[in-house]
């Protein structure tokens, strides 16, 4: 199954560049406008529905690093990340956001590259099963800055029935999430670095 959504990802991402699009900044990242094929193969795959995303680069650009954190005491800590390779151009990020205290799924497409990387984590270390779950997504067109984290996606647990979540911008201030006593909260993000800048 594995396997089956890194090629479906893999297929997406090639699927989406080029098309024509209003200007945009230079270097930018928002979420993907996916055809009525695309959405029909991803029904089709089933499971957890990616979250895809369309990026610009420029000549700066060196690598993009796709990371998950888990909020501990008011930080967040890193849970698992992936480095890929860029050059200028367009490409597509794909996420699985499924239950992320279990796995994440990263693709990155630019051309004719793609990248997939996959981690689950350890027994002990996932959150048992009937939380309530809610992922919040990146829903516009943001700026690429080079060196600085955008948050693609926020996921909270909670064994409360009402679930309160924020826009992921929340993501840089983390404080907002300690006040609802939620079981957990993770994070994506992308941070993309431009020649000479070294990965965090």
């Amino acid at each position: 199954m594995k396997k089956l959504w890194l090629a479906l990802a893999a297929a997406l991402c090639l699927a989406g560049c080029g098309q024509a699009e209003p200007a945009k900044p230079e270097s930018y990242l928002q979420p993907a406008q996916l055809t009525q094929e695309e959405e029909a193969i991803l029904k089709l795959a089933g499971g957890p529905e990616p979250a895809i995303f369309a990026f610009a680069v420029d000549g700066q650009v060196q690598t993009v690093q796709v990371r998950t954190w888990l909020l501990q005491d008011g930080e967040w800590e890193q849970q698992s990340g992936s480095l890929c390779a860029l050059a200028e151009g367009e490409g597509r990020i794909s996420l699985a956001l499924g239950d992320l205290s279990r796995y994440d799924r990263v693709g990155v497409q630019q051309g004719d590259a793609t990248s997939a990387t996959s981690w689950e984590a350890p027994e002990d270390a996932r959150l048992p099963e009937g939380l309530s779950r809610t992922t919040t997504r990146l829903t516009q067109q943001v700026p690429i800055a080079y060196g600085r984290e955008i948050p693609l996606a926020v996921q909270i647990f909670s064994s409360q029935n009402a679930v309160h979540a924020y826009d992921v911008e929340a993501f840089f201030t983390p404080e907002k999430y300690a006040q609802w006593g939620h079981e957990a909260v993770y994070a994506v993000t992308a941070c993309f670095l431009a020649q000479g800048q070294g990965a965090g």
